[in-house]
């Protein structure tokens, strides 16, 4: 990527949280180092060493990267993990899908759908960024200095500079948005015993019966398959963060996913037709996410996402 398209990108995505960038002073700088002198809270660590730039992002993200020295000429270098070994041949899409992740977290001009018509929002959105084995795809509207993130086929994040252009781009790819209101009085909302914790229950549909049907979820919720559960959905979550990774080994695997099990930790449940969606918390291991696990009757995964 050219130096002008990064730093042009970079001001589109600063844009949505009011955040200035005197492009003026940003000329001749390598990608990473432009966004280190951003001086953006919370969102990147990174040290010169004498190999090169070493770097992570936020808490949540346990990969170090690595610039090396002989790279420091190039405006859009590769990137190495901390050992040496490769992870991108370029890294501006990377650094720029990592930014708008961020941004997502600080904005309070968000919206997500997990229902949409991604043909007509993709045209909406016309700068598409991306790399190999991302879990995330960014693409950029210019005009309305906003963007959205996408995750697979499961979720579509859209950030925008105010609720007014929100609101627009949502009437514009026809994506109807509930009110807080109507998402309050929708669900009724139940607190139960699991296990001798106190949780909240919601109730997306009106049985006949509410609590009747509450029950016959809690009686199949037994400790024991829970826990089996669990350690499916771990198992699962770190496949998807560690598939981009080339160099981890079955022993890191098991490992990162045994601290994940151990640390989820139910939120709260929602209870629909046919299934129910648990909300866990991971504060250790993913402190910066919640993590929406689908089950049917058979506490079988659906569905799982993190947002």
């Amino acid at each position: 990527m050219e130096a002008n398209d990064f730093i042009k990108h970079c001001h589109t995505l600063l844009q949505t949280i009011s955040t200035p960038m005197d492009i003026s002073k940003l000329q001749g700088e390598q990608n990473i180092m432009i966004l280190h002198n951003l001086q953006l809270e919370g969102f990147m660590d990174l040290s010169v060493r004498e190999n090169g730039i070493m770097f992570s992002f936020g808490a949540s993200d346990k990969n170090v990267y690595l610039i090396k020295n002989t790279d420091k000429h190039l405006f859009d270098p590769p990137v190495y993990y901390n050992d040496g070994d490769l992870f991108l041949e370029e890294s501006s899409n990377f650094l720029l899908i990592e930014l708008a992740l961020w941004i997502s977290t600080k904005s309070k001009n968000t919206y997500s759908i997990r229902k949409f018509n991604y043909l007509k929002i993709r045209d909406y959105f016309p700068i598409w960024i991306r790399y190999d084995y991302c879990l995330q795809t960014l693409r950029i509207n210019e005009s309305l200095s906003s963007f959205f993130i996408r995750q697979g086929d499961k979720k579509i994040t859209f950030v925008a500079p105010s609720p007014e252009v929100l609101d627009n781009i949502l009437e514009s790819v026809d994506c109807k948005k509930e009110s807080s209101e109507q998402k309050s009085t929708s669900n009724k909302i139940f607190e139960v015993d699991l296990s001798g914790k106190k949780l909240n229950v919601e109730l997306a549909y009106s049985p006949d019966s509410p609590q009747t049907e509450i029950d016959k979820w809690l009686s199949i919720l037994k400790p024991e398959e829970l826990d089996k559960m669990k350690i499916r959905l771990s198992k699962k979550l770190t496949k998807d963060v560690f598939s981009q990774t080339d160099n981890v080994s079955k022993h890191d695997l098991v490992e990162q996913t045994n601290l994940l099990c151990g640390d989820l930790s139910i939120d709260k449940i929602i209870v629909d037709k046919g299934y129910i969606t648990i909300i866990f918390l991971a504060p250790n291991v993913l402190p910066d996410y919640v993590i929406n696990c689908q089950l049917n009757k058979r506490l079988s995964i659906i569905d799982y996402y993190l947002e």
